[in-house]
């Protein structure tokens, strides 16, 4: 961000410059008005608008330097140029703002406001590179609602979306802002934990899932969870997904013969 900002403001600076020594004045064009753009798009609104009353105010005084006007003239083409300036950086800032909000809500499961699959995927995809490339524990979590089908049936898919929403809620709450909880589909989620082992994370997973057994009893005491782990540092993505969804039915076997 700071890269950005200095070449946009030294951008500036030499269209100024130049603009002096040469005695070319290139006025109010887009060359003055791409740098306040990309300030607005690549560093942040505040410095846009920085710049943009910098630009506006250098410009007037190279073309008051080149050519003797009346100071009320000068005066009226700064603020019109600031004015459009301005109002460039607020274009540029309210398309950012949207993109992000659109972007957000792509990778967001709309019914738990947990990640949606491909938002998981994205962020655990980036999450764990980091973890490989730094050599740091990580662990992947698969997490699946038994009797899910029968809370549907007997009590209305309402309230079966009530329990999604319920599980989202509560792993939000319940694990840390560095996990990356993501719904892969149906009644299933997924959880990276960076930092934490096997031990570590099979703690959490413990706490979570009394919690979310707690929250369920409304529902019926035949709603279960069933959560598989996966040490990740040395597999990708889809590996570690694979491998705890093993791990997640076999916990599902041994709750059926009643060994969980």
């Amino acid at each position: 961000m700071r890269l950005h900002a200095l070449v946009f403001a030294s951008w500036t600076a030499v269209l100024v410059v130049g603009d002096t020594v040469t005695d070319v004045n290139l006025g109010f064009t887009a060359m003055y008005v791409l740098p306040v753009a990309g300030a607005a798009w690549f560093v942040s609104a505040r410095f846009s608008i920085f710049l943009a009353l910098a630009t506006a105010l250098a410009s007037e005084t190279v073309s008051t330097l080149q050519s003797s006007r009346p100071a009320h003239v000068v005066v009226w083409n700064a603020v019109m140029e600031l004015g459009v300036l301005l109002l460039v950086s607020r274009l540029v800032t309210a398309l950012l703002a949207a993109l992000h909000t659109e972007r957000t809500r792509a990778n967001t499961d709309a019914l738990t406001g947990v990640l949606s699959r491909s938002g998981f995927i994205d962020l655990a995809r980036r999450e764990l590179e980091r973890a490989h490339r730094f050599k740091r524990p990580v662990v992947v979590a698969y997490l699946d609602v038994d009797q899910f089908k029968r809370v549907n049936d007997s009590l209305g898919h309402h309230e079966g979306d009530l329990l999604l929403k319920i599980i989202g809620a509560t792993l939000r709450e319940e694990l840390r802002a560095l996990d990356v909880i993501g719904r892969l589909g149906g009644d299933e989620f997924a959880v990276l934990l960076p930092e934490l082992s096997v031990d570590e994370a099979q703690r959490v997973v413990d706490r979570v899932t009394q919690r979310l057994r707690h929250s369920a009893l409304r529902f019926g005491e035949f709603v279960d969870f069933s959560v598989g782990l996966a040490d990740a540092r040395h597999e990708t993505l889809e590996e570690a997904l694979h491998d705890a969804d093993l791990q997640m039915y076999a916990t599902k076997k041994r709750a059926r013969s009643g060994r969980r």
